[in-house]
C-alpha cells in the first residue's frame, strides 16, 4: 500500500518507491539491464551515505556520496530543487525520527532549510568532486558520463536562467534552470551533542 509520501511498504516491511522510467538516454542500470522508457521500476529506500564537507562550531556539513535523483532547478531561486529537498526530508523511510533530530535548521539564502544543495562557495572538489549516479537517479532522467553525473549547486549563475552545476569532471559549470537531467546531491548540517 502507498503512503502519503508516495512510497510503498514491501512484504519485507521496507519502503519502496515506484518510478515510471524516463531515462535521459539509452542508459543501463548498474547491473547492465537497459532502462526501458515508460517501464515501472521499484527502488528500495536505503540509508544514504554521506561525505563530510566541513566542520565548524559543533556543526558538520555533509553531502550525499552519490547523486540520488534528478530534477529541474526551477527559477533563479531554485524553487523545484528546494521543493524536492523538502519532500526528501519529510518522506517516510528516508530519515528516522532520531536522525531528523540531528539535522540542524540552516539559514540558506534567508530561508530556514533542513536539506539543501551546496553553494558554490561550500563546494570543494577535493572533498565532494565527482559523484556516481544511483540507479534511481538514472531511471528519473539524470544525465551522466561513465556512471558519473552532473549535479546542482544552489547558486544562480550570472547569466539569467542558468544555475551552477558540478560536471562529471568535478568542475563547476552551469546549466539552464529548467533542465530536468541534472542530478541532486542533498546536503545537510548535523549538530552532535
Amino acid at each position: 500500500s502507498m503512503d502519503g509520501s508516495g512510497n510503498f511498504t514491501g512484504s519485507d516491511g521496507c519502503f519502496y518507491r515506484r518510478v515510471k522510467a524516463a531515462p535521459y538516454a539509452g542508459y543501463s542500470f548498474s547491473d547492465y539491464t537497459v532502462i526501458r522508457e515508460g517501464a515501472n521500476y521499484y527502488f528500495k529506500l536505503e540509508p544514504l551515505r554521506w561525505q563530510i564537507v566541513s566542520t565548524s562550531n559543533g556543526s558538520t556539513l555533509l553531502v550525499s556520496e552519490k547523486i540520488i535523483a534528478a530534477t529541474a532547478f526551477g527559477n533563479n531561486n531554485g524553487y523545484n530543487l528546494r521543493n524536492w529537498m523538502n519532500n526528501l526530508y519529510n518522506s517516510n523511510g528516508v530519515f528516522s525520527a532520531e536522525q531528523r533530530e540531528l539535522i540542524a535548521a540552516t539559514n540558506v539564502n534567508g530561508i530556514t532549510e533542513r536539506i539543501f544543495a551546496l553553494s558554490d562557495s561550500e563546494y570543494t572538489s577535493a572533498v565532494t568532486g565527482k559523484k556516481a549516479t544511483t540507479d534511481y537517479a538514472l531511471a528519473v532522467g539524470a544525465a551522466m558520463e561513465n556512471r558519473v553525473g552532473y549535479w546542482w549547486l544552489r547558486t544562480a549563475h550570472s547569466t539569467a536562467g542558468n544555475a551552477k552545476v558540478v560536471n562529471p569532471n568535478g568542475i563547476v559549470s552551469f546549466s539552464i534552470v529548467d533542465s530536468g537531467s541534472i542530478g541532486v546531491a542533498p546536503a545537510l548540517n548535523i549538530t552532535l551533542y
